[in-house]
């Protein structure tokens, strides 16, 4: 472990994070709106919005580059929490290095909306996004319950076959079974310095509002696995989705859709919102595999 992520591990640790997630969960802030139009410098980015049955669709893009590739963001926040600083940052990072257009889709959030509403408009928001860049090449990219997410949409766009599927998905500590029933979960939220349970079981009924937590529309994990395209899967070895994240790597060895699994050593759930070496290799991992075969 690098003395970088020895202080960041004693940080979460000091500041209580699970305590602070915890909280989050139970009474998620609204309205902070940490990623929109007015956070982005103008003097280095365009941003397009467009609102979208309620939701926003946010396109952030390079004012030098002329490029076709385009990456569609869905944030993480266990589907009841709005995107974060981080996660702006991140989509700033991802237009910097992947050289590409990165459409944030602010889906409507759990208990005000119902997952069939957040599942429908990111649908919805992605249909858009290929009718209004007809020349683009598109990519997905989601964090925790965005991964999730994420792996519901892909499987959605299959089954409708009315749009194409993304070349490349990246899945980043992907929350892909809310039903928490993995019996491995248990022992391994004991390394977990920020997920808990308890907290993301309660952000878990929220969402699914009584539907059967199984349903591969909540639960990605339980649907099939053939002709999402190729997809990459990171996660850390230390945090409560292994289990579950490990189960998706079998699905998908026994599926016809290519995909790669990185597992890391010593790092926080979804550690790519930090800044660290680890978090900065993730970055051009991903970068890396965007890029092969379409640069």
């Amino acid at each position: 472990m690098s003395t970088k992520n020895t202080i960041i591990n004693f940080i979460v640790r000091i500041f209580r994070v699970k305590r602070v997630f915890a909280r989050l969960i139970r009474d998620p802030v609204r309205n902070f709106h940490a990623v929109s139009a007015d956070k982005f410098t103008r003097s280095h980015y365009r941003v397009s919005e467009a609102e979208f049955r309620g939701s926003l669709i946010l396109t952030v893009f390079s004012k030098t580059e002329s490029v076709r590739h385009h990456i569609v963001f869905l944030h993480g926040g266990a589907y009841v929490a709005e995107a974060s600083p981080n996660h702006k940052a991140l989509i700033e990072k991802l237009v910097k290095q992947a050289l590409a257009h990165v459409s944030y889709i602010d889906y409507p959030l759990a208990p005000e909306h119902s997952h069939k509403e957040t599942i429908e408009v990111t649908y919805e928001a992605y249909k858009h996004l290929v009718s209004a860049h007809p020349d683009h090449l598109f990519f997905l990219f989601g964090d925790s319950a965005g991964g999730g997410l994420a792996l519901v949409l892909l499987q959605k766009i299959r089954d409708k076959k009315e749009l194409p599927v993304p070349v490349k998905s990246v899945l980043f500590s992907p929350w892909v079974d809310i039903s928490m029933t993995n019996p491995a979960l248990r022992e391994q939220a004991e390394r977990d310095l920020i997920l808990d349970l308890d907290s993301l079981s309660t952000a878990a009924k929220k969402y699914a509002g009584g539907t059967d937590m199984k349903a591969p529309e909540l639960s990605p994990l339980y649907g099939s696995m053939d002709g999402l395209g190729h997809l990459a899967i990171f996660v850390s070895k230390d945090e409560l989705l292994l289990p579950d994240c490990r189960l998706l790597g079998e699905a998908l060895k026994r599926s016809r859709s290519p995909f790669e699994y990185h597992e890391y050593e010593h790092m926080v759930h979804d550690w790519i919102m930090f800044n660290t070496p680890e978090s900065r290799q993730a970055l051009v991992e991903i970068i890396d595999f965007y890029n092969e075969d379409y640069t």
